[in-house]
Protein backbone atom coordinates (compact mmCIF):
# COMPACT_ATOMS: atom_id res chain seq x y z
CA UNK A 1 0.00 0.00 0.00
CA UNK A 2 1.43 3.40 -0.98
CA UNK A 3 1.32 6.47 1.51
CA UNK A 4 -1.36 8.31 -0.92
CA UNK A 5 -3.32 5.13 -0.44
CA UNK A 6 -3.26 5.24 3.61
CA UNK A 7 -3.59 9.52 3.65
CA UNK A 8 -6.90 8.69 1.28
CA UNK A 9 -8.19 5.86 4.38
CA UNK A 10 -7.54 8.36 7.25
CA UNK A 11 -10.65 9.72 9.16
CA UNK A 12 -11.68 13.41 9.45
CA UNK A 13 -13.52 15.08 11.95
CA UNK A 14 -16.41 17.80 11.12
CA UNK A 15 -14.16 21.06 11.60
CA UNK A 16 -12.13 19.36 8.67
CA UNK A 17 -14.70 18.48 6.75
CA UNK A 18 -16.24 21.86 7.40
CA UNK A 19 -12.76 23.24 5.87
CA UNK A 20 -12.73 21.29 2.86
CA UNK A 21 -15.77 21.72 1.12
CA UNK A 22 -16.34 25.35 2.48
CA UNK A 23 -19.54 25.11 3.74
CA UNK A 24 -21.03 24.63 7.26
CA UNK A 25 -21.83 21.80 8.91
CA UNK A 26 -25.43 22.46 9.27
CA UNK A 27 -25.11 22.42 5.00
CA UNK A 28 -23.08 19.26 5.19
CA UNK A 29 -25.84 17.91 7.25
CA UNK A 30 -28.36 18.71 5.02
CA UNK A 31 -26.60 17.67 1.70
CA UNK A 32 -26.22 14.33 3.51
CA UNK A 33 -30.28 14.71 4.25
CA UNK A 34 -30.89 14.90 0.20
CA UNK A 35 -28.32 12.32 -0.46
CA UNK A 36 -25.87 14.89 -2.06
CA UNK A 37 -22.69 14.19 0.50
CA UNK A 38 -20.77 11.24 1.61
CA UNK A 39 -22.56 10.16 4.69
CA UNK A 40 -20.53 10.18 8.17
CA UNK A 41 -19.10 7.09 9.74
CA UNK A 42 -21.01 6.54 13.24
CA UNK A 43 -17.79 5.58 15.93
CA UNK A 44 -19.82 6.00 18.98
CA UNK A 45 -23.12 8.08 20.59
CA UNK A 46 -21.45 11.11 19.74
CA UNK A 47 -18.83 10.68 17.41
CA UNK A 48 -18.71 10.58 13.90
CA UNK A 49 -15.61 10.59 11.09
CA UNK A 50 -15.83 10.96 7.29
CA UNK A 51 -13.42 8.85 4.86
CA UNK A 52 -11.05 11.87 3.30
CA UNK A 53 -11.16 9.31 0.48
CA UNK A 54 -14.79 9.79 0.05
CA UNK A 55 -14.48 13.47 0.95
CA UNK A 56 -11.68 14.25 -2.23
CA UNK A 57 -14.00 11.92 -4.83
CA UNK A 58 -16.99 14.15 -3.78
CA UNK A 59 -15.03 17.46 -4.58
CA UNK A 60 -13.61 15.89 -7.36
CA UNK A 61 -17.62 15.08 -8.00
CA UNK A 62 -17.18 11.24 -8.64
CA UNK A 63 -18.69 10.09 -5.69
CA UNK A 64 -21.78 8.24 -5.78
CA UNK A 65 -24.02 8.08 -2.49
CA UNK A 66 -24.61 4.08 -3.48
CA UNK A 67 -24.16 1.59 -6.21
CA UNK A 68 -27.82 2.39 -7.27
CA UNK A 69 -27.09 6.28 -7.42
CA UNK A 70 -25.77 8.91 -9.93
CA UNK A 71 -22.90 11.00 -9.16
CA UNK A 72 -23.03 13.42 -6.52
CA UNK A 73 -23.88 16.98 -7.22
CA UNK A 74 -20.45 18.82 -7.28
CA UNK A 75 -19.73 21.22 -4.66
CA UNK A 76 -20.75 25.00 -5.37
CA UNK A 77 -16.83 25.13 -5.74
CA UNK A 78 -14.63 22.03 -7.14
CA UNK A 79 -11.70 23.90 -5.93
CA UNK A 80 -10.09 22.19 -3.19
CA UNK A 81 -9.69 24.36 -0.04
CA UNK A 82 -5.96 24.97 1.33
CA UNK A 83 -6.38 21.99 4.54
CA UNK A 84 -7.26 19.79 1.57
CA UNK A 85 -4.14 21.13 -0.22
CA UNK A 86 -1.93 20.46 2.73
CA UNK A 87 -2.93 17.20 3.01
CA UNK A 88 -1.82 15.45 0.01
CA UNK A 89 -0.19 17.12 -3.45
CA UNK A 90 -2.43 16.86 -6.57
CA UNK A 91 -1.04 14.50 -9.56
CA UNK A 92 -0.41 16.46 -12.54
CA UNK A 93 -3.61 15.08 -14.19
CA UNK A 94 -5.28 16.62 -10.96
CA UNK A 95 -3.86 20.07 -11.29
CA UNK A 96 -4.28 20.75 -15.10
CA UNK A 97 -8.20 19.95 -14.11
CA UNK A 98 -8.67 22.36 -11.43
CA UNK A 99 -9.76 25.74 -12.58
CA UNK A 100 -7.03 28.59 -11.58
CA UNK A 101 -7.79 30.25 -8.36
CA UNK A 102 -7.70 34.08 -8.29
CA UNK A 103 -7.62 36.29 -5.04
CA UNK A 104 -10.45 37.75 -4.12
CA UNK A 105 -10.88 41.48 -4.57
CA UNK A 106 -11.31 43.87 -1.63
CA UNK A 107 -14.90 44.96 -3.42
CA UNK A 108 -15.64 41.16 -3.37
CA UNK A 109 -15.11 40.67 0.23
CA UNK A 110 -18.36 39.89 2.26
CA UNK A 111 -19.48 43.09 4.41
CA UNK A 112 -18.58 43.14 7.97
CA UNK A 113 -21.39 41.48 10.01
CA UNK A 114 -22.70 43.60 13.12
CA UNK A 115 -23.94 41.69 16.23
CA UNK A 116 -25.21 43.10 19.34
CA UNK A 117 -24.39 41.81 22.75
CA UNK A 118 -27.46 39.10 22.59
CA UNK A 119 -25.71 37.91 19.13
CA UNK A 120 -28.44 39.09 16.82
CA UNK A 121 -27.47 41.12 14.16
CA UNK A 122 -27.83 44.38 13.81
CA UNK A 123 -29.55 45.98 11.40
CA UNK A 124 -29.46 49.68 12.20
CA UNK A 125 -26.43 52.26 10.96
CA UNK A 126 -23.69 52.91 13.65
CA UNK A 127 -25.21 56.33 13.57
CA UNK A 128 -28.39 55.23 14.93
CA UNK A 129 -28.51 53.96 18.53
CA UNK A 130 -31.77 51.49 18.97
CA UNK A 131 -34.69 52.62 20.93
CA UNK A 132 -35.37 49.48 23.02
CA UNK A 133 -32.59 47.55 24.82
CA UNK A 134 -32.43 44.21 26.37
CA UNK A 135 -31.41 43.32 29.84
CA UNK A 136 -28.41 42.78 29.37
CA UNK A 137 -27.47 46.28 26.84
CA UNK A 138 -29.18 48.23 29.23
CA UNK A 139 -27.10 47.11 31.81
CA UNK A 140 -24.15 47.79 29.54
CA UNK A 141 -25.22 51.08 28.25
CA UNK A 142 -25.44 52.20 32.29
CA UNK A 143 -21.76 50.84 32.57
CA UNK A 144 -23.07 48.51 35.39
CA UNK A 145 -23.87 44.28 35.43
CA UNK A 146 -26.88 42.39 34.67
CA UNK A 147 -27.87 41.75 38.08
CA UNK A 148 -26.74 45.46 39.31
CA UNK A 149 -28.80 46.70 36.88
CA UNK A 150 -32.08 44.17 38.15
CA UNK A 151 -31.23 45.53 41.68
CA UNK A 152 -31.21 49.41 40.29
CA UNK A 153 -34.97 48.17 39.06
CA UNK A 154 -35.80 46.70 41.67
CA UNK A 155 -35.58 49.61 43.87
CA UNK A 156 -36.91 52.38 41.50
CA UNK A 157 -34.04 53.79 40.60
CA UNK A 158 -34.32 52.51 36.47
CA UNK A 159 -37.41 52.38 34.72
CA UNK A 160 -39.32 48.98 34.35
CA UNK A 161 -38.87 47.18 30.75
CA UNK A 162 -41.91 47.03 28.35
CA UNK A 163 -43.23 44.32 27.30
CA UNK A 164 -43.31 43.46 23.49
CA UNK A 165 -45.18 40.12 22.60
CA UNK A 166 -43.32 38.19 25.28
CA UNK A 167 -40.11 40.22 25.02
CA UNK A 168 -38.88 42.80 27.85
CA UNK A 169 -37.43 45.94 26.39
CA UNK A 170 -35.93 48.78 28.15
CA UNK A 171 -36.72 52.20 26.83
CA UNK A 172 -33.35 53.79 26.23
CA UNK A 173 -34.34 57.07 26.79
CA UNK A 174 -36.17 56.60 29.90
CA UNK A 175 -32.82 54.88 31.30
CA UNK A 176 -31.17 57.92 30.39
CA UNK A 177 -33.80 60.12 32.27
CA UNK A 178 -33.36 57.59 35.33
CA UNK A 179 -29.29 57.62 35.25
CA UNK A 180 -29.45 61.56 34.49
CA UNK A 181 -31.38 61.34 38.19
CA UNK A 182 -29.29 59.23 40.61
CA UNK A 183 -27.08 61.20 42.73
CA UNK A 184 -23.42 62.15 42.24
CA UNK A 185 -20.47 61.04 44.31
CA UNK A 186 -20.49 62.63 47.35
CA UNK A 187 -16.91 63.70 48.48
CA UNK A 188 -14.46 65.43 49.78
CA UNK A 189 -14.39 69.37 48.62
CA UNK A 190 -12.29 69.79 45.95
CA UNK A 191 -9.36 72.71 47.16
CA UNK A 192 -8.32 73.93 43.65
CA UNK A 193 -12.59 74.98 42.66
CA UNK A 194 -11.77 77.82 44.94
CA UNK A 195 -8.33 78.76 43.81
CA UNK A 196 -7.56 81.78 42.45
CA UNK A 197 -4.21 83.61 41.16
Amino acid sequence: MNSENSLDEQLLKLPEVVAMVGSSSSTIYRWIDEGRFPSQLILGPATVRWKLSEIKAWLRGLAPVNEHEAPLLPPPTAVPSQPERMLSTPSPAESAQMPPTKPQRPSQAAPEVITDADGRRNVLPLSLPPRGLSRVIAAAYIGVSPSLFDDLVANGRMPGPKLINARHVWDRLQIDAAFEALPEKAGPRNPYAEFRA
